[in-house]
């Protein structure tokens, strides 16, 4: 017998019930403390999370493809920022003398996915997830990775950054939480 309540199929698992609510009543409280005066940051609803690009930057000789890590880290101790609303999006600028080899955004570890994407140039990307859940606990990295290619004609022993960078942005108890642009950079290699 089927469950009237649910679908026979559904499409992605579903949270404990209850879990998001909780979540953003102790949001609401925590955001009246902020107003009485702790930390102006979260005060003004944005992510306090901050860049944390591929070190070392990745190396792809001219005309060659290859892949690229981006993301972010939650330097704090008390910031969880959570996605409750299937709505995470990245906007994704390939840096000058770089093209998107496709349209394919990759979580890196625990990080959020997956993604869906369009690419509207070459250098151009937006994506889209239905992801629930923690984008990064106090302290935690999250990464991602796109494949880029590097132009023939690009100069070798040279840092391609120029425009390269990700927005991203996501729901959060019915508010939209921003994060810092991530860095997105490659380097070819010293000359022949």
């Amino acid at each position: 017998m089927t469950d009237v309540r649910e679908p026979a199929a559904s499409p992605r698992p579903r949270r404990a019930a209850g879990r998001g609510v909780r979540w953003c009543t102790g949001a609401l409280v925590a955001g009246a403390a902020l107003a009485l005066g702790a930390s102006p940051a979260l005060a003004q609803g944005g992510d306090p999370s901050v860049d944390y690009p591929q070190d070392p930057v990745a190396v792809i000789a001219p005309g060659q493809t290859g892949e690229v890590k981006f993301g972010l880290k939650n330097p704090t101790t008390d910031f969880t920022g959570e996605s409750t609303q299937d709505q995470l999006h990245m906007h994704l600028y390939a840096p000058a003398g770089t093209a998107f080899a496709d349209d394919t955004v990759t979580p890196v570890g625990q990080a959020p996915g997956p993604w869906r994407c369009v690419r509207y140039s070459s250098t151009e990307t937006h994506c889209d997830s239905e992801y629930n859940g923690v984008i990064a606990s106090p302290g935690e990295v999250r990464q991602w990775k796109v494949n880029l290619t590097v132009a023939p004609d690009a100069s070798y022993g040279t840092t391609l950054s120029q425009g390269g960078r990700v927005s991203f942005s996501y729901v959060d108890c019915n508010s939209f939480m921003y994060s810092p642009t991530m860095t997105l950079a490659v380097r070819t290699p010293p000359g022949l």
